[in-house]
């Protein structure tokens, strides 16, 4: 019996003592993992540091932005011009960002070689959509800069930058481009004078995006941004497009395009300089 309790208490305290040292490898573990009790400055397992002592602080300052802008995935419509933003920082991360941008736009040579549709169509079509070109927009919104870096391409050389996102609300001029509809009957397949029809609106917009800022003194940076504005697109349904002047379901009626198409998502690069004052 003696000899028998022997036994379980040998295996109980090789039971506890296979819990203890189980416990005590994976705190050490833990612990290596951490980079605890091993030295920071000996050249190995250096635990990287966030960007400290900002140089270039946001914190109450303007941000001009000056821009050259071009339209992305461009299909039926496709827009070059130039932007200028106005930020004004209310802190590190958050501020108010005012856009505004001009544009030369127009549907794309696809777009355009679409237009001899109407000389092989019999009946009523409805028009194609996306055909609105961005000319001009302003918006308001809110720049929010959640990510301070620094690029050092040599000991001498750091480039310290933001990460920012921006979105915002207002309006947006567009020129409504008729992809198929002809002003007058067509005449021989062929649409007199290539006169198409389009109609300039104004329309509510939007835009969301985000940027990166490389600082090359504290007053200039190299700015680059993403913005896709965002606008309701227009077209016309059922139209004879051999006559649409005079058909019953007329191109120029009392209601004009017929709305409910969907947005169109124009994206825009922003490739400038900024002036943080």
């Amino acid at each position: 019996m003696e000899a028998t309790q022997k036994a379980q208490s040998r295996r109980t305290v090789r039971r506890w003592a296979t819990w203890f040292v189980a416990v005590v490898a994976c705190t050490v573990s833990a612990s290596v993992a951490r980079g605890e009790g091993i030295p920071r400055d000996e050249g190995f397992m250096k635990e990287p540091k966030a960007v400290e002592h900002r140089i270039y602080s946001l914190r109450d300052k303007w941000d001009l932005g000056v821009f050259g802008t071009f339209s992305m995935k461009n299909q039926l419509t496709e827009s070059y011009g130039m932007g200028l933003v106005v930020d004004r920082s209310l802190g590190e991360y958050f501020g108010i960002d005012l856009m505004l941008n001009g544009n030369l736009g127009g549907l794309t040579n696809l777009a355009k070689s679409l237009r001899d549709a109407p000389s092989t169509l019999v009946g009523k079509f409805d028009d194609l959509a996306g055909g609105g070109a961005l000319i001009a927009t302003g918006q308001i919104g809110i720049r929010f800069t959640p990510f301070y870096g620094k690029l050092s391409l040599s000991a001498e050389i750091p480039v310290h930058f933001h990460l920012y996102f921006v979105a915002g609300v207002g309006a947006a001029y567009v020129d409504y481009n008729s992809v198929l509809v002809c002003e007058n009957d067509v005449a021989g397949g062929v649409c007199p004078d290539e006169n198409f029809h389009h109609e300039g609106k104004v329309k509510p917009a939007f835009n969301v995006g985000g940027g990166l800022r490389f600082y090359i003194t504290r007053l200039l940076s190299i700015r680059a941004e993403v913005r896709d504005i965002m606008f309701p697109d227009q077209q016309y349904s059922q139209v004879d497009l051999a006559k649409p002047a005079s058909s019953s379901t007329n191109a120029r009626g009392a209601n004009g395009y017929v709305s409910g198409a969907g947005i169109t998502h124009t994206p825009l690069v922003f490739l400038g300089v900024g002036f943080l004052l």
